[in-house]
């Protein structure tokens, strides 16, 4: 009996020995398929912007943190599609921000940057030129714009339906070019002094369809 016992014992052993020598094998051994570290990984490709996955792109923070990420934007930022920007009183923003978007997002239909002050005339005036299908413009608060940058605006964006010159330095002396021009269904051009009462009267009551006129005078609904 205790010889069997020692015949076991050593089958046992001998047993264990030989699945030690296999494992050890198996983990030294290379494993199926070419070596991990000789795989060549595709680059993945980098996710779209956050906003390029809306038509609308709305801002309107005025604060520190808001203009550092503003300022942070870039034409890239933006889906070409895009057709709804609103940068709402970022004194932060410059012509060298906006331009890039504007040169990228010429599909836009509304563009609504009133009190960004810091931009100057010379980019103002391209908005037509380089979003020829505007719809809607609101400029603002913005005392840059004059009876020239509406001028050049108007010139090459002819779909304009709707546009707000509130508290800018323009005047009514736009309204032949307007009347010419332009189909607008609303004019807010309430705080810009320059514009008359008689004038607006005028382009009111020469409209053949309903329009909606805003000045300092009055809030005028035309009806017809």
């Amino acid at each position: 009996m205790r010889r069997l016992l020692e015949r076991m014992c050593f089958f046992g052993m001998s047993m264990l020995l030989i699945a030690l020598s296999v494992l050890l094998l198996l983990c030294s051994a290379p494993l199926c398929g070419p070596n991990p570290s000789q795989v060549r990984v595709p680059p993945v490709a980098s996710a779209p912007p956050l906003l390029s996955l809306f038509d609308v792109c709305f801002f309107s923070l005025p604060s520190r943190g808001a203009a550092n990420a503003i300022a942070r934007l870039t034409s890239s930022t933006f889906s070409p599609s895009l057709r709804y920007l609103h940068f709402i009183s970022f004194a932060s923003l410059t012509d060298e921000g906006l331009l890039p978007v504007l040169q990228h997002c010429v599909l836009l239909h509304t563009l609504d940057i009133r009190a960004c002050t810091r931009l100057t005339a010379a980019t103002l005036g391209r908005i037509g030129e380089l979003i020829p299908g505007l719809h809607s413009l609101n400029v603002s608060h913005i005392t840059a714009v004059s009876d020239e940058v509406v001028t050049r605006i108007v010139q090459h964006a002819p779909a304009l339906h709707s546009l707000h010159l509130q508290y800018t330095c323009t005047s009514s002396k736009l309204l032949p070019l307007l009347a010419q021009r332009l189909h607008l269904l609303c004019l807010n051009v309430s705080g810009a002094v320059e514009w008359e009462e008689e004038p607006l009267r005028a382009y009111k009551d020469s409209r053949d369809y309903a329009i909606q006129l805003i000045s300092d005078y009055e809030v005028v609904l035309g009806e017809k």
